[in-house]
């Protein structure tokens, strides 16, 4: 499809550079534990220009966000409901992405004003439709998914700044391909490594999106009777809650505490730091090629759906412990302002709804409450045992 120029020739484009600072990662003494030592590394810097392209990457953005325009846009992001001010690092890397392809298909330098000239021109010549029809043209630029999600962040920039445009780009479409099945699900579950059970068996007991489900840190949690209790920050240093919403995590306690020991055993304060890593290269690969299904990150929330909605749990409940807005709205009007079970001091009736679906969730079950597992099974002998032995000495 031919470009459109559009107002190329008011724009002039200026060469910057800048650096950010790199910090080495501390590296942890291994230990013994059925869990691999893991530190976050740093991309690899090798030949072949890798480093003076991340440089110049680096000082695009930095043009970039000098742009009034981008400045603007940040400020009504981080301004809108829940997000308290704070402005994701995952929104500027997709604007950044956003404004160069943009700028690039439309045939305009890169510059500090580029997008402040066309909201300008915009505001002067509301009736003109140029900026409105290449919008619609790079959004029908393949790869149509990714240019739809871009177009729909370079309109959001012009109504950010009070200079909307007449056009709507659909940025809903179906998936690729469906999620794997719930009895492939446990077949993957039964196949994998300790490390990745407990991982995959975390993300159904606590069905958070992957940041604020596997990087939490152990210090947020606290003991409330059979079970670990961590409140999800609307917004933390260590993870990101896209809901923008305090949520409870439960979390059984003696898997937490196993899971806690074997972490920590190898220095990690977090879960599983490493839960990308263990999903690209074992768990999704596994599924696919052993059953050529799908299975990514966020099955365990659909699984927790599953067998919340066996154990009719309240869909209110089950939602907020979701971190899922949507469905909360679904479940009443303004669910987190009247629904009085969806605070902080009604953790004990969250609690127990929360036990209607334990039985469901431990996946060594299979989905059925019925069959009890044997670390289950194991606890209940020792309670049995020290019951009878106090007794005894009674």
């Amino acid at each position: 499809m031919e470009k459109t120029p559009i107002l190329h020739h008011i724009l002039k484009s200026r060469t910057e550079t800048g650096k950010s600072p790199i910090q080495a990662p501390n590296a942890q003494e291994p230990a013994i534990s059925p869990y691999k030592r893991f530190v976050q590394r740093l991309p690899h810097v090798g030949g072949n220009g890798s480093g003076e392209i991340r440089r110049r990457h680096q000082a695009e953005n930095a043009i970039i966000d000098r742009d009034p325009a981008l400045q603007s846009y940040y400020r009504h992001c981080a301004n809108r409901r829940g997000n308290a001010g704070e402005l994701s690092p995952n929104t500027t890397t997709y604007t950044h992405a956003a404004v160069k392809q943009f700028l690039n298909y439309a045939d305009i330098p890169l510059s500090d004003h580029a997008m402040l000239d066309l909201v300008t021109y915009k505001r002067t010549n509301p009736l003109s439709t140029d900026i409105e029809q290449c919008v619609q043209d790079y959004a029908g630029e393949p790869p149509i998914k990714a240019h739809a999600g871009m177009a729909n962040c370079i309109i959001g920039i012009f109504k950010a700044n009070f200079a909307r445009l007449s056009v709507s780009v659909n940025n809903h479409f179906e998936p690729n391909e469906e999620d794997c099945s719930t009895e492939t699900f446990f077949k993957v579950w039964e196949a994998m490594s300790e490390e990745a059970q407990d991982l995959i068996q975390w993300g159904v007991y606590y069905p958070e999106r992957s940041s604020a489900c596997w990087r939490i840190p152990f210090s947020e949690f606290q003991t409330n009777g059979n079970y670990a209790i961590a409140w999800v920050a609307a917004h933390s240093e260590y993870y990101r809650n896209k809901s923008k919403v305090k949520h409870p995590a439960i979390i059984p306690l003696p898997f937490f505490n196993k899971v806690k020991a074997r972490a920590r055993a190898i220095g990690r304060e977090q879960p599983f730091p490493n839960h990308s890593s263990l999903f690209k290269y074992k768990v999704t690969p596994f599924a696919r090629r052993e059953f050529k299904e799908k299975f990514v990150s966020n099955r365990g929330r659909k699984i927790f759906e599953e067998m919340a909605d066996r154990a009719h749990m309240s869909p209110a409940i089950s939602a907020f412990l979701m971190g899922d807005k949507t469905k909360m709205n679904q479940s009443g009007h303004l669910a987190l302002i009247y629904n009085t079970a969806l605070r902080q001091k009604g953790i004990q009736n969250i609690i127990l709804e929360y036990q209607k679906v334990e039985p469901f969730l431990d996946l060594q079950n299979g989905g059925n409450p019925n069959i009890v597992s044997t670390e289950v099974e194991e606890l209940r002998r020792r309670v049995s045992e020290l019951e009878e032995a106090l007794a005894r000495k009674g």
